[in-house]
């Protein structure tokens, strides 16, 4: 005969046993979920740093910013923002845009020894586009800001010389003589001045 009671306690250890069983995968997942909320968000951060590296390495340096950017204060992602914004300004001035160039080198003041210098070549290269372009006040004004940066106080004089020409050309002879009179010993100043002259009075004769 079957003995009730015997049935009894073993169902009673069985279920017991049961919930220990279920008790010790409770705590199991709860610890690999507690691991990986500590782990995971970290191992994606630094995962996306390193692809913020090699997009440093491949001198996509715009990508690269934007992730070091997302990465806030996470290892140097600061100071690698800095390194990328200056090495993209690089780019730019290799590329000949020079507006974006000194945009981003402005950010870049303190940075290193070489900002300042950058910037310099930036006016001085956007100064000579200004008077190739027949922007001619605007160049002046950008050399003379430059003041002893390589040539330019010499391109202050060729922005004049080139705006005299301008004038002459316009037939505007009075106030290429004007302008001349003040740079008298540059280049052949001097001649344009007695050519502006003699057309001057040859026009206003006939």
């Amino acid at each position: 005969k079957n003995d009730p009671d015997r049935e009894t306690t073993l169902t009673h250890k069985k279920s017991k046993k049961g919930k220990i069983i279920a008790v010790i995968v409770v705590f199991i997942v709860a610890v690999i979920a507690v691991n990986a909320v500590r782990f995971v968000p970290g191992f994606i951060t630094e995962t996306r740093y390193n692809s913020a590296i090699k997009l440093v390495e491949e001198k996509n340096y715009t990508e690269a910013i934007e992730i070091f950017t997302a990465l806030g204060d996470y290892e140097d992602s600061e100071e690698r923002i800095k390194e990328c914004k200056y090495q993209n300004a690089l780019l730019l001035i290799e590329a000949e845009n020079f507006t974006e160039a000194k945009a981003l080198l402005e950010e870049l003041k303190g940075y290193n020894a070489d900002v300042e210098t950058k910037i310099q070549l930036c006016d001085y290269s956007i100064a000579k586009q200004y008077l190739e372009k027949g922007k001619y006040d605007k160049a002046q004004e950008m050399f003379k800001a430059l003041k002893d940066y390589g040539d330019s106080a010499e391109m202050v004089k060729e922005a004049s010389y080139r705006k005299a020409l301008s004038l002459i050309e316009a037939k505007k002879y009075e106030q290429a003589i004007e302008i001349l009179s003040t740079i008298k010993k540059y280049s052949d100043s001097a001649e344009k001045i007695n050519e502006a002259k003699y057309l001057y009075v040859t026009e206003n004769l006939t």
